[in-house]
């Protein structure tokens, strides 16, 4: 049963409990083993509603409860009384030498396991000790659950901090978020359905909305007159956008603002400087940036951020570099309106630009670790960027400048060309006409020359190292020079202007020596061995990969390791050591995802696969490829994405797929359309040799076959003969794929399959399933079992896509016999003889049966081959 009942905007929208399973365990754990616990949150979260939902669950397990709402109390005595007419005790006089707290910690010790629920306690929290704990010390068997915004910091206190509800996720899940948002518009509007082509929009809304319940409801209420898309647009002015709760809200809950006013109302003055200072930061900040930043009278900004994480309107996450400290959206937008009404904005916004210019220009230049830092910063140097390029003054535009080139080291390594490009252009057009230091002008144009080179735009980037160069030059930055000389060199380079390349790449290296720039040195010296690489100089090329990656071991620069590692994975591959090469990629793999390196990670993906390609894995090349290029795509890596589409398309031919990988080689023409690098153009045309092989495996006649295996030597041919030089000698990609498919060619001759590559523990299937050896089996021929052939191949497929619902028996029937009509026991009896037939050959620990669906184990790996290997036509033979 319960007492006073609450004037919440949650109890207002009592609705359905969604979700919250976690927080109802771990606070009914804590009620288990303590006196007093907290539910602490800002406003809004669903504290109360929380607290309602478990009061209810013991209540129905025969305890005796009660709910006292505290909104309007102010002291001691408010308390007493309103927990006192809930319990029905006298709180007004004191009897006897007894006072109301004893009263009422008697008549809690009189009950058998009591729970007495306090909701909203944050504005008497002072109080806490005199009644809240004593009542605990008098009845150790009763239990408090206390809703506060803020901890009561009592010693017999646990608390529970409410987080958001769960937000969406990539994978198209269900929300708790979303949930929410749904039932409370269907409140409203008892038709409205989220239509397939919303989803997205409506997963995007509650993102931005944070996941907190009074802010999705104020935002459900809306959506009759805005829609989905026109809460989205207008969400900047969130504060005057969620302004109209239901009319039974109390007025602190009834619009967001009213909620976060509650609460700074209750701040003092300090507290209050310090949480309108703290919304000039983005993406969260470190106490030793607030103390630099925040300008607060006594005690202190430390006290002030206590203070603030203690009302709950600051979060905290602990990171591998510290504590960060953030607010809600919400309470930030509330917190810029006090800030700029304060008149200390601009002063607040200049000792955030130094501080950040300061910390950005620091840690540019350093290693990893360093870098970490600057990306946990890279929201709060692009707020500096922003706010200096909406100044028309010469130091503004300095200052955007300063920004855009600090950030450019974590920008290149998460964001595509394009955002780079744009951003650079951007600062680079408004320092037009202003004395910009040249050194820091030279720095933006070989940034953006980077971008550019990477964008395939090789003209416009060599226009910028050369301008960045003289620049350079001309402010004597001999650091620099050698940095744009090394740029200048990757581009000659991937031109395949080879002896160009080398000249920059060793006037860099000498500047980098003389310097003592070990990190710089060995990224050159990594260069000329890829240089040496292409030149099909492995001993040479080895030599330097090893030494380069030694420098930047000692450095600790696991960025560039991980870079290396993947050069040298390559040229161990193309050598012959496959166990060298595989440790290798496995070491870069996880180097550069550790990094978060996504452009530099995709492209050790392309690689891999082309490993896996070569081994005869082509199921794990296929979805390496698909990764990778998934990647490029993002971040604009035209040239390495039609690269790997070319692969992926290749392996697609590899596995039959001739569909799929005409669509993909036409992908990648699109991507290598207009680039006057030389190598994509004949990667594609090399792996199309894989289509042509394909339709020789499939040829029904000596001269067909014999047709498309000519097809395919002179793919090969042509790419020797292209250019002044041989592209062959002149790229590793060009030279690996050459290779691969020169050894395809020769094993379809000989009528075999990579026999040393094929695993013993995988099921080995061959094109649609035609041939198949089960693990540890013998092989099986199916070309004259054709239905038992259709329904293997139907298994693998799905075992390919890793779906998670079987193929049930109808599935099974019509992949077996298409278009066949039979009466259901003769399609079960011919269905069942089928599959006994494949467990009998091999597959009977491997194919499951659950819930009336069949499926191949998803644990077991499965090998797709193109050419049956001597022993299969050995034991045909035998």
């Amino acid at each position: 049963m319960t007492g006073e009942g609450s004037s919440s905007a949650s109890a207002a929208w009592e609705g359905r409990f969604i979700g919250r399973t976690r927080d109802k365990g771990s606070v009914t754990a804590l009620l288990a083993s303590h006196a007093t616990v907290t539910i602490w949150g800002p406003a809004g979260m669903g504290k109360t509603r929380l607290a309602r939902e478990i009061l209810a669950l013991h209540a129905q397990n025969g305890a005796w409860t009660r709910f006292v709402d505290l909104s309007l109390a102010r002291d001691a005595d408010d308390i007493c009384a309103r927990v006192g007419a809930a319990l029905g005790v006298d709180a007004s006089t004191s009897r006897g030498g007894e006072d109301a707290t004893d009263r009422i910690g008697h008549a809690l010790a009189q009950r058998r396991t009591p729970l007495l629920v306090l909701d909203n306690f944050e504005q008497v929290v002072e109080h806490a000790h005199g009644t809240v704990d004593a009542w605990a010390r008098a009845a150790p068997e009763a239990r408090i659950l206390v809703t506060s915004r803020e901890r009561l910091r009592l010693a017999r206190e646990a608390s529970h901090e409410l987080l958001p509800l769960g937000l969406p996720e990539e994978n198209g899940a269900p929300s708790e978020a979303v949930e929410l948002f749904i039932e409370r518009v269907r409140a409203l509007e008892p038709g409205y359905v989220v239509a397939p082509t919303s989803a997205a929009s409506v997963a995007s809304l509650v993102q931005k909305l944070e996941g907190i319940p009074l802010v999705i409801e104020l935002a459900a209420a809306r959506v009759g007159i805005l829609g989905v898309e026109g809460l989205l647009a207008r969400l900047p002015g969130r504060l005057d956008l969620l302004a109209r709760g239901t009319r039974d809200s109390s007025p602190r809950q009834a619009t967001l603002r009213g909620a976060i006013a509650w609460s700074w109302d209750l701040l003092l003055e300090p507290e209050r400087a310090a949480l309108a200072q703290a919304a000039i930061f983005r993406g969260g900040f470190t106490l030793e940036a607030a103390e630099a930043i925040l300008s607060v009278a006594a005690p202190s900004v430390l006290e002030a951020i206590q203070s603030l994480r203690d009302r709950s309107l600051l979060t905290s996450v602990q990171t591998t570099e510290g504590i960060r400290f953030g607010m809600y959206e919400s309470i930030r937008a509330f917190a810029e309106e006090r800030l700029e009404a304060s008149g200390s904005l601009e002063e607040t916004a200049s000792r955030h630009a130094g501080y950040y210019l300061s910390l950005a220009t620091a840690r540019r230049s350093g290693g990893v670790a360093t870098l970490r830092v600057l990306a946990s910063e890279h929201d709060n140097v692009m707020a500096v960027a922003d706010r200096a390029l909406a100044d028309a003054s010469i130091v503004g535009k300095v200052r955007a400048l300063e920004a855009i080139v600090a950030l450019e080291p974590v920008r290149a390594a998460r964001e595509s060309c394009l955002a780079r490009v744009t951003a650079l252009t951007r600062v680079i057009d408004a320092a037009h006409d202003t004395e910009v230091a040249p050194a820091l002008l030279a720095e933006a144009l070989r940034a953006r020359g980077a971008a550019l080179r990477t964008a395939n735009e090789h003209a416009a980037a060599r226009l910028d190292f050369e301008r960045a160069l003289t620049l350079a030059r001309s402010a004597r930055d001999v650091a620099l020079e050698g940095a744009v000389l090394a740029e200048e060199g990757v581009l000659h380079h991937e031109l395949r202007a080879l002896d160009v390349a080398e000249l920059q790449y060793e006037a860099a290296l000498r500047i980098h020596r003389a310097l003592g720039d070990c990190r710089a040195e060995g990224r050159t010296l990594a260069n000329l061995s890829a240089l040496s690489h292409d030149r099909g100089d492995f001993d040479l090329a080895r030599e330097g990969y090893r030494r380069a990656i030694g420098i930047f071991v000692d450095v600790n620069d696991a960025r560039l390791e991980g870079i290396h590692s993947m050069n040298l994975a390559v040229l161990e591959q193309e050598h012959g050591d496959e166990r060298t090469a595989a440790a290798l990629y496995g070491r870069a793999k996880d180097l550069l995802e550790a990094q978060g390196e996504r452009r530099l990670l995709a492209i050790t993906l392309g690689n891999l696969g082309s490993f896996h390609h070569a081994r005869g894995q082509l199921h794990e090349a296929e979805a390496s490829f698909a990764r990778a290029v998934e990647v490029l795509g993002d971040v604009g890596d035209r040239r390495s994405e039609a690269m790997c589409l070319a692969r992926l398309a290749g392996v697609r031919a590899a596995l039959g797929e001739e569909g799929s990988a005409e669509r993909t080689f036409e992908l990648a023409e699109r991507r290598a359309a207009g680039m006057t690098d030389p190598v994509p153009l004949a990667a594609i045309d090399l792996c199309r040799g894989f289509v042509d092989l394909m339709r020789a495996a499939q040829a029904t006649s000596a001269a067909d076959r014999a047709h498309h295996e000519h097809a395919v030597e002179e793919r090969i041919l042509r790419a020797r003969r292209e250019g002044e030089l041989a592209l062959a000698a002149r790229s590793d990609d060009v030279r690996l794929t050459q290779r691969l498919l020169e050894q395809s060619l020769a094993r379809l001759r000989r009528g075999e399959a990579p026999e040393a590559a094929l695993d013993d523990a995988a099921l080995v299937v061959g094109p649609d399933a035609a041939f198949f050896r089960p693990p540890g089996g013998a092989w099986h021929d199916l070309r004259e079992r054709l239905a038992a052939r259709r329904i293997l191949d139907a298994l693998v497929r799905h075992h390919r896509d890793r779906r998670t619902a079987g193929l049930t028996p109808d599935d099974l029937w019509r992949e077996g016999w298409p278009g066949e009509r039979v009466g259901a026991s003769a399609q079960a009896n011919r269905l069942n003889v089928t599959l006994a037939y494949l467990r009998k050959s091999g597959l009977r620990p491997h194919l499951r049966h659950d819930a009336g669906a069949y499926a191949i184990d998803p644990a077991l790996r499965v090998q797709a081959i193109v050419t049956p290997p001597a022993s299969f036509l050995a034991s045909r033979e035998g």
